[in-house]
């Protein structure tokens, strides 16, 4: 972790620089399934004729993956393709996907998208029940006997990133079939966090743990939508069965 570059000044390489994407070794307890959704915003590159390029693109990374990539490094490898020459769009992707892949020890996928396909990657409103006008109740998680299948979600959730301190803000959305989550106390414990140093992964992980384990759901699903910093929006989900990664975007994104 000394070797990290989020937090420290740094040169910005001029030309395709794969070298300079750094792995960090995931927890080794994490949920059975999920994926980590990352939308980069600021992706461009040079065609032969020395056209920029623009672009946004999805890194959807399986949660099972041994590595992450630290953030700073993946901002500076995209931006070292901004004065780089690529033969085509399908070689920029190929390129994207060797590289991550193999900084992750593990196959990824990528979605590239054109400025004419925006249009189809506007924000939309979460379906659910919004448990943000609930009373803070400083009590540990609970549920009652009610047996339900809903979606909640909350827009009220910081932490601190654990290196800079910088806030990291994030609508938390819950999906689950089991006894009926007591929402006040859901809140609170979101709330919670508003101070907590934690990478965007590891907060996802330690409530779908602290769910699981003190009111024993029958499926759990929590997704993240963070708010990008650099360009970059970090979205972790995870579950207790398997599913397919949620490219939703919130207004904040």
């Amino acid at each position: 972790m000394s070797n990290l570059l989020l937090g420290q000044t740094t040169p910005h390489p001029e030309q395709y620089s794969p070298e300079i994407l750094y792995p960090i070794a995931r927890n080794t307890k994490r949920p059975p399934f999920g994926f980590d959704v990352w939308t980069a915003y600021e992706i461009s590159w040079l065609t032969p004729t020395g056209i920029p390029q623009t672009a946004m693109l999805q890194l959807i990374i399986p949660s099972n993956s041994p590595h992450i990539i630290e953030s700073k490094s993946l901002k500076l490898y995209f931006n070292s393709f901004n004065m780089t020459v690529i033969q085509s769009e399908q070689d920029f992707v190929e390129t994207v996907k060797k590289d991550v892949s193999k900084a992750l020890n593990t196959e990824c996928e990528i979605r590239l998208y054109l400025p004419k396909e925006w249009k189809n990657l506007a924000p939309t409103e979460v379906q659910g029940v919004c448990i943000d006008l609930e009373n803070l109740n400083n009590q540990p998680l609970s549920c009652d006997d009610s047996y339900v299948t809903e979606t909640l979600y909350s827009r009220a959730f910081r932490s601190r990133c654990p290196v800079t301190n910088q806030p990291d803000w994030a609508t938390i959305v819950i999906q689950y079939t089991g006894k009926k989550l007591n929402r006040s106390h859901l809140l609170s414990h979101l709330v919670s966090y508003r101070n907590h140093p934690g990478f965007h992964e590891d907060c996802i992980e330690t409530i779908f743990w602290a769910l699981l384990e003190r009111c024993q759901p029958e499926s759990l699903s929590i997704s993240g939508f963070f708010t990008r910093r650099g360009g970059i929006d970090i979205n972790p989900q995870r579950a207790t069965y398997p599913t397919t990664p949620d490219t939703y975007r919130d207004f904040r994104q």
